[in-house]
């Protein structure tokens, strides 16, 4: 691993935080705080940024002039559900429209505790209704990572209920899947997850606020129980030392027993969701076999 990621690592594990039901969080003072961390960043001279609105759910639309306009990328970021922004995301956003080659709409979908589930999901849905009017399924490909990764294959397979046909393909990076089950991961990796720790005990008090377990198992909202039969191409990563490991190698088991085509990248001592950092080199080298993957599904 790089030593950008180590010095990253050492810095997040300084400030991890454990969920404590009795001290809950100050969520809008961690959103504004993620704002904060991206300082100074500027824009890529190519791009341009437009705040807008699609089914009344804002939307920050990514845009290079050079980029094809048929074809867009979906973006939904993590955040845990409590947090999290397109504002926090443009570090990742503006490279994917720059060094991908395809304009982003990022969503800004409702967050907990304000907003429990499955509002997020709603939002992220009713914005693709409007992405398939205007580009057609064949020509959307969605991303994500943690808790936005869940969202991702939640609405996919809502999509695929309601539409029958799914997206080009859709990428995940580090995704939260399920709420029922104490994988192995979620304990052994506890101590070295420099951004994840009891996650789950958070997600179910404050983004379900219930432990109805009818409502955990649904597919939408822990689209690990989902149907893959014939489901679209999948981009996923992980790190081997992150506490939600086994959430995607289940996931891949699943895939792979439906056929599904699949890129599966796992690293060893990455940060959690590395990906959208695209400063360090191992994202580099993997951003490039994500561009080669969405051209193939979009070809």
């Amino acid at each position: 691993m790089s030593l950008t990621n180590t010095i990253i690592h050492f810095m997040l594990m300084k400030k991890r935080a454990f969920y404590n039901k009795q001290k809950p969080f100050d969520y809008n003072k961690r959103r504004q705080e993620e704002i904060q961390t991206e300082g100074s960043f500027k824009l890529p001279k190519t791009i341009t940024i437009e705040n807008q609105s699609i089914n009344g759910i804002p939307i920050e639309w990514i845009i290079s002039q050079t980029n094809p306009k048929d074809k867009i990328l979906y973006y939904i970021h993590g955040g845990g559900f409590v947090s999290g922004s397109s504002q926090a995301r443009r570090r990742f956003t503006t490279y994917l429209a720059s060094k991908i080659g395809y304009n982003v709409i990022s969503v800004d979908y409702r967050l907990a505790p304000e907003n429990p589930y499955p509002k997020g999901l709603d939002d992220c849905f009713r914005v693709y209704q409007s992405l398939h009017e205007i580009y057609g399924n064949e020509n959307i490909f969605i991303l994500g990572e943690s808790a936005g990764g869940n969202l991702v294959l939640s609405c996919c397979l809502r999509i695929k209920d309601i539409y029958g046909k799914l997206p080009a393909g859709i990428g995940m990076f580090s995704p939260t899947l399920q709420y029922l089950e104490n994988f192995e991961s979620y304990s052994k990796y506890i101590d070295k997850d420099c951004m994840v720790s009891n996650l789950h005990e958070e997600v179910i008090d404050i983004y379900f606020q219930t432990d109805d377990k009818d409502v955990l198992s649904h597919p939408y909202a822990s689209p690990l129980n989902g149907n893959f039969s014939g489901f679209c191409p999948v981009f996923l990563t992980v790190s081997d030392h992150e506490v939600l490991k086994d959430d995607a190698y289940s996931l891949k088991e699943m895939l792979e027993k439906e056929n599904i085509k699949l890129e599966f990248i796992h690293r060893k001592g990455m940060v959690h969701a590395y990906m959208i950092i695209p400063d360090l080199s191992e994202s580099k080298k993997d951003l490039k076999i994500l561009k080669r993957f969405i051209q193939s599904c979009f070809a």
